[in-house]
């Protein structure tokens, strides 16, 4: 007994434990995981919109400065005025003259530069002249020779046409670094004769390309990563610039798979040249706090168990232990004993469910006495009320005596009256799920009409309409004859006219149905509606007490889809029916059946 208490004690303090992990701390672990998770979502779909909008705007202010580069490029190899002053200055040899014409042409390039306000540079190739026309509107580095030769040999290439060079220049100028746009193209042969150019090489600091490479990328460090890098890709998939320089020239799809799942990746087209800007985001960096709050929250759910456990076992200590003491006391008091009390304890609560345990006792205690005292005296006063109950067998043995005195004395009357009493009480005796067969009922029904014309006289008439076929049906016992006793008492008894009542019944698929109709006085649908409403029944009218009782004891027996019904007319009488199953008939009493012979009515 102790070891299974131990036990049971254990296993409500472990209930304890598990109600609390089950409710609070896995709850709220589950919870602040699914939102530290949803919160990360968040942030980098916020952070992913907010970037690529703006990624895209960046390529398309980069999209139209080169396109404006590339129609400012091909102005100038068909304007007038610059191919009338490069066509002097190619043929002339006298340096007066070419001074002159490279004046002319420095009006012209310069005055682009004021309306476009850009940073660039202007190489002109001419025939016949070895070294490039130069103009430029800041300080940057020159190209050497040989870059600037390889250029005017890619611009020979594909004569009439302006197009971009797949790389950047790398023009310094102060204190930053500026990469430059290259273009390269030659005049058609047609042009070149009239103009003395053999090929254009421009190079411009596009401001848009230069403030995305070099915007505040938080270049600081998240575990040995950077947390934002910008790159500008060129058509064949390398790295032409990029805010890492570790990564200028390698290929881009190498630098994406190198940083894998840690960043976020997003890309935009530059058209014209066939470009691409990326800007790769380090997703620890976007996260970092949300990760940080997420560690802080684990340490502390791992304080809030360790002190839920030391809560459990002052739980247990001082709260399981008291109250199983009270359950091993109501054992006790369960048992029958009666004198058993459990001590008080220093915790208020406690204290109070002990006192009004002891006082619960006691009280117990005083009314068991009590109701044993007065249960000795009500069987007492049963037994004692028994003695003057009337025996239904001592009536029906004394109506048969009154019987045997009528035959001796030969009175009809008191005869078949005393034999139809007789029957009555012997119907009566029926529990009230017994069952009879219709044909006994209706006998039974013909010694209640024959005692109640007797009372009445002929004020009456009785009629059965039921096939021969259904008189093997069984019925509950004295089902009919509350109906019958209505539609005397209620129906027929004061009428002006002769009565008539009617005992039909018909079978309708699994269904036995019974009417009791009568031809008289009737009553209002009000009146019908009273009758199972529990308003006060009138002096004239149905007994509403034996149609509850018929209809209850049905419904009892049977369940609610049968019962009993009330229609009638006033001046023209009430039909009840009953709606009874299909009943199988136990085998009839042969001592019922051997009085009835010889004794009809």
């Amino acid at each position: 007994m102790t070891s299974f208490r131990r036990t049971r004690d254990y296993t409500i303090a472990a209930r304890h434990l598990v109600s609390f992990l089950g409710f609070i701390v896995i709850p709220t672990l589950v919870v602040f995981i699914l939102s530290g998770f949803s919160f990360r979502r968040e942030i980098i779909r916020l952070t992913t919109d907010q970037r690529s909008g703006a990624l895209e705007q960046t390529a398309d202010s980069i999209e139209s400065g080169l396109q404006e580069l590339a129609i400012t490029g091909s102005a100038l190899m068909n304007d007038r005025v610059i191919a009338s002053a490069s066509l002097a200055y190619s043929l002339t040899s006298s340096p007066n003259e070419r001074y002159q014409q490279a004046v002319l042409l420095d009006s012209v390039f310069n005055r682009f530069f004021i309306l476009s306000r850009q940073l660039g540079s202007f190489f002109v190739f001419f025939e016949g002249v070895e070294s490039p026309y130069v103009c430029r509107n800041y300080a940057g580095v020159d190209f050497p020779l040989s870059e600037l030769n390889s250029y005017r040999a890619a611009g020979d290439e594909r004569p009439g046409v302006l197009r971009f060079v797949d790389a950047l220049g790398n023009d310094s100028a102060g204190s930053g670094s500026f990469p430059t746009v290259m273009l390269v193209g030659s005049p058609s042969p047609s042009n070149a004769k009239n103009t003395g150019v053999r090929s254009l090489f421009l190079s411009f600091v596009l401001t848009d390309l230069t403030d995305f490479l070099h915007q505040k990328n938080d270049l600081s460090r998240t575990n040995g990563k950077y947390q934002s890098i910008s790159f500008l890709v060129g058509s064949g998939g390398s790295i032409l610039a990029s805010s890492d320089p570790a990564s200028a020239g390698r290929s881009f799809a190498d630098v994406k798979r190198d940083m894998g799942a840690q960043f976020l990746v997003m890309e935009k087209p530059v058209n014209t040249p066939q470009w691409t800007i990326a800007e790769a985001i380090n997703l620890r960096s976007l996260t970092q706090r949300v990760d940080t709050l997420m560690l802080w929250f684990f340490a502390a759910l791992g304080l809030m168990l360790a002190l839920s456990l030391r809560y459990n076992a002052l739980f247990y200590k001082q709260i399981v232990n008291p109250l199983n003491e009270v359950v091993r006391e109501m054992d006790t008091v369960a048992k029958g004993d009666f004198n058993t009390r459990v001590e008080l304890s220093d915790i208020p609560e406690l204290n109070r469910l002990g006192s009004t345990f002891n006082l619960m006792v006691a009280e117990i205690d005083l009314l068991t006495s009590e109701i044993k005292a007065e249960q000795r005296e009500r069987i007492k006063a049963e037994i004692e009320a028994l003695r003057y109950q009337l025996n239904p067998h001592f009536l029906c043995n004394t109506l048969n005596s009154i019987r045997l005195m009528a035959t001796i004395t030969k009175n009809e009357a008191i005869w078949k009256m005393t034999c139809a009493l007789m029957s009555i009480v012997e119907g009566n005796l029926g529990r009230d799920d017994t069952v009879y067969s219709l044909k006994r009922e209706l006998r039974n029904l013909d010694s209640y009409v024959y005692v109640m014309k007797v009372r009445y006289g002929d004020a009456f008439e009785f009629f059965t309409d039921v096939k021969p076929s259904l008189l093997a049906l069984g019925v509950p016992s004295m089902i009919l004859q509350p109906l019958v006793e209505n539609a005397i008492l209620h129906g027929v008894h004061g009428l002006p006219r002769k009565g008539s009542i009617t005992v039909a019944a018909a079978v309708d698929q699994s269904t036995l149905r019974i009417d009791v109709r009568d031809n008289g006085f009737g009553m209002t649908t009000e009146r019908i509606n009273e009758i199972f409403a529990g308003t006060p029944a009138s002096n004239r009218g149905i007994n509403r007490i034996g149609l509850y009782n018929v209809r209850r004891r049905i419904i009892l027996l049977y369940g609610k889809e049968y019962g009993l019904a009330v229609s009638s007319y006033p001046g023209e009488g009430t039909v009840v029916s009953l709606t009874l199953p299909i009943l199988e008939v136990p085998q009839e009493d042969d001592g019922f059946e051997s009085a009835r012979r010889g004794d009809e009515l």
